[in-house]
């Protein structure tokens, strides 16, 4: 009975795989044939004609907005929010929460 059993479940996942098919024109890729193996060539080609291209121009950083420091307990959590330097946490009960950030 295990034996009809096991020749079962062979056939059933026999079912399963049908890569077979679609597998059968694709080519092996050999390793002279991978982009990272070949040194010979340039990476990118050059434009015909020879014309430079345009370079963008450089785009200004935004202003980096200083927010006001907070901290300050609600409820059971600790605000710890847009703090320059060491800053110590007053925690008076090991339930309450601190948020930083």
């Amino acid at each position: 009975k295990a034996a009809a059993a096991a020749a079962g479940l062979a056939a059933e996942l026999g079912k399963l795989d049908q890569s077979s098919g679609r597998t059968a024109g694709l080519r092996r890729v050999t390793a002279d044939m991978k982009a990272k193996n070949m040194k010979d060539k340039p990476a990118l080609k050059p434009k015909a004609g020879g014309a430079a291209a345009p370079k963008k121009a450089k785009v200004a950083k935004k202003a980096v907005v200083k927010k006001d420091p907070r901290l300050q307990l609600v409820g059971k959590r600790w605000f710890c929010e847009h703090q320059v330097g060491t800053v110590e946490v007053p925690i008076a009960h090991p339930s309450q929460e601190v948020y930083i950030y």
